[in-house]
């Protein structure tokens, strides 16, 4: 079920992937299992739905904060203990990552967005971690952290990955939605 809701969300079929999940489980007043409310508020936060901001904080209340419990130089790893939870800690980083951008929007706390952009992080590998990073720099360019963000930005712009101009047209959106949801002027028009 959840790769089938990954494809959906994947591919852009959002709506499909909402109504699935609405007529299955929400409307039944069934639990949603964490993986799935993950990819259910990434859908619902694409679409600028400020219930996504709900959705993500439930997550984030019901795994354990592993990125506390295991060190980088721990034996056990956060990968390691999140599959006890039945999830992968790219699930766990994409749940950080999401809230981080919800908190950012819906309530307009671009501080707090960026303590969960840096959680997000903890729990990618770092071949992984290249969004969070491009997400970092809507975050610091927000917090009138311009230097901070050039500098990072320049350190991810000399690595070639997959998805790359994704990733930097990503930061535009960031700040743009959230100018546009908080009317917001003098960000969106610099």
């Amino acid at each position: 079920r959840n790769l089938y809701y990954f494809s959906l969300l994947k591919y852009n079929q959002l709506d499909e992937l909402i109504s699935i999940i609405n007529k299955t489980t929400i409307s039944q007043s069934k639990a949603l299992h964490v993986a799935d409310q993950i990819l259910y508020a990434k859908a619902l936060l694409i679409r600028k739905n400020p219930e996504s901001i709900e959705y993500l904080k439930g997550v984030i209340v019901t795994i354990p904060e592993f990125h506390k419990m295991y060190p980088k130089n721990s034996i056990v790893t956060i990968s390691q203990a999140a599959a006890a939870y039945e999830l992968t800690s790219m699930q766990i980083a994409t749940a950080y990552d999401s809230l981080a951008i919800a908190t950012l929007w819906f309530e307009n706390n671009p501080e707090l967005a960026l303590q969960y952009n840096y959680i997000a992080e903890q729990y990618l590998e770092p071949s992984e971690k290249y969004p969070v990073l491009y997400n970092r720099i809507a975050f610091l360019e927000i917090l009138g952290r311009q230097e901070e963000a050039d500098v990072l930005a320049k350190q991810v712009g000399m690595i070639e990955m997959y998805r790359k101009n994704d990733n930097v047209q990503n930061i535009g959106k960031i700040i743009k939605i959230w100018c546009e949801i908080n009317h917001i002027q003098q960000k969106c028009e610099s």
